[in-house]
This record gives structure tokens, sequence and C-alpha cells, in this order.
């Protein structure tokens, strides 16, 4: 899978596939936007090891959608891990909830701002955690993260009554000194794409590829039932990386609705909206 974000444009819809090159870590997140409509899934299998104990790969059930403010923002990579004896542990979930808040008398009430907020608060925590795993153990760090995203974080809400898309990506680095940098890639529709037909996958999407090769068509109209049908093609890939129940969001004019909740603590609605800043 690729490193780094790419972008291809199919018949009817531009498609921009991510990865994160982190297999421990991975996610498969599926957006699919027109001008009217945005979907969005998000799987829910963690995997993890605990400091130490490399090669003793462990599995539960994480919510991978935090709400900041009137936006959703879905997550694929390292969500937690620990930082130093004097900083604790990082919970990105918690990071992202914690990041919409009113800068004075102003509320911060932009994707753009909030995309920015995210990108100030988290990088300088995951240098802190890259860095001690690359002190601890300097060619598995190279082979697993260097050149990587170490994270990605999907943002999706209304703007302008229209559905919009962000993605904020936090690629690894190092600097002349060898230490451990944290390099910021955003794309986001509207904005970066011509056509207002557009797909993200986020993590594992290697049989969505496959598919939509020879199905260009089928996100033509995004649905909730298209959103699904293909992330579920990531559970098949990858069973040991990807599964859980899907969270499925829905974005239009009125603004952002939760489907399914999947694992997470969002209720799911068909009447209350979460409104965006007009």
């Amino acid at each position: 899978m690729p490193r780094t974000m790419h972008e291809r444009t199919a018949l009817m819809a531009m498609i921009l596939t991510l990865a994160t090159g982190i297999p421990a870590s991975a996610t498969s997140v599926v957006v699919l936007r027109s001008a009217d409509v945005l979907v969005a899934a998000v799987d829910s299998k963690e995997t993890y090891e605990r400091y130490g104990e490399e090669g003793m790969t462990r599995e539960g059930r994480m919510c991978k959608v935090a709400r900041s403010g009137p936006y959703y923002v879905l997550v694929s990579g390292l969500t937690r891990g620990w930082l130093d004896s004097d900083s604790g542990p990082l919970d990105i979930i918690r990071e992202i909830e914690e990041s919409y808040a009113p800068h004075g008398d102003t509320p911060d009430a932009s994707m753009e701002a909030l995309a920015s907020r995210l990108w100030n608060g988290i990088s300088p925590k995951l240098e802190i955690m890259l860095e001690a795993i690359r002190r601890k153990d300097e060619s598995a760090f190279a082979s697993r993260y260097l050149g990587a995203a170490a994270l990605q974080l999907m943002v999706v809400g209304v703007e302008g009554r229209r559905p919009a898309a962000k993605v904020l990506e936090f690629q690894v680095a190092t600097d002349p000194g060898g230490r451990v940098r944290i390099v910021r890639h955003v794309m986001g529709c509207p904005g970066d794409c011509a056509n207002p037909n557009s797909a993200y996958f986020l993590g594992v999407h290697g049989e969505i590829d496959a598919f939509l090769a020879g199905n260009r068509n089928f996100i033509a109209k995004p649905d909730e039932r298209k959103a699904e049908t293909l992330i579920r093609l990531s559970y098949r890939e990858r069973p040991d990386l990807v599964g859980g129940p899907v969270s499925l969001l829905r974005a239009d004019r009125a603004g952002v609705e939760v489907v399914d909740g999947g694992v997470c603590g969002f209720a799911r609605s068909t009447n209350l909206r979460t409104r965006s800043p007009r």
C-alpha cells in the first residue's frame, strides 16, 4: 500500500486512497461524497502491543469516531500510547474531543481552524512518543514508521450548506540529527476536488480498490449501504486487523447524522442533527 497521499480519477468520482503503512494500527475508513450527501464508515477493531512485549499482539474494540463541536473525526493509525514519565498517556480520541474550543469571544467554528488546532495539539505529542520508540529500537522504527503516516484524521461536517471532508495526515520523518519530526499533509473536499463526487479510503483498502476497478459507477451516488458494503471488503481482506461493529455517519445540508454508532456512545437518530455553521 502507498505510504503517502495520492489521487486518481475514476469515471464519475475522484478516489483519494490513503494508507498508514502501519499494520499493527490498521483501520478501514470509507468516505463517499457528492455535492449534496456524504456518508462515512469506520470499523472498531483495535490491535496493539503493550510496551516491552513485542510480538504479543492483543485485540479489542474501540470507538474510532470523536465529536468535536459540530464536526465528527474518524481516526486511523496510532490512537493510544505512552509519551514519557512526565507527560503520561496519549489518547487521540480525547485530544480530538477537547480540541474544539472558543478563542476568546470568537468560536473556533471552521473545519480549517479545527484542523490547525488538531495539528498543533497532537503533532508535538506524536513526536515525543515516536522518538521514544526510535531510541528503543532504531531498525524497528525505520521499518514500521519512518516515511509512513503515523496518524490520519478524517474530519466530516457541513460548511456553506454542503457536506465537507478534510484529511489531516501526520507523516513521520527525521531531521538531519536523526530526531523524529512530524510532517503535515492536508487534503479536503470541497477545496482540492475538481469533481464533486469523491471517495476517501484510509488504512486497509486493497479489496476496495480491486472492486472499484471493475465497478467505477458504484460510488457515483453515495449512500450508507454502499459505504458499509465497501468497508466489509476490508473486513474480508484483513480480518486480523479490521473488524467489529461499523460506525456510520451521514452528512447533508442540514448537518451530520449518526446512522449507527457502532461501539461508540453516540445515539442513533434520524431526527437529531449536529448542525454546522452556515
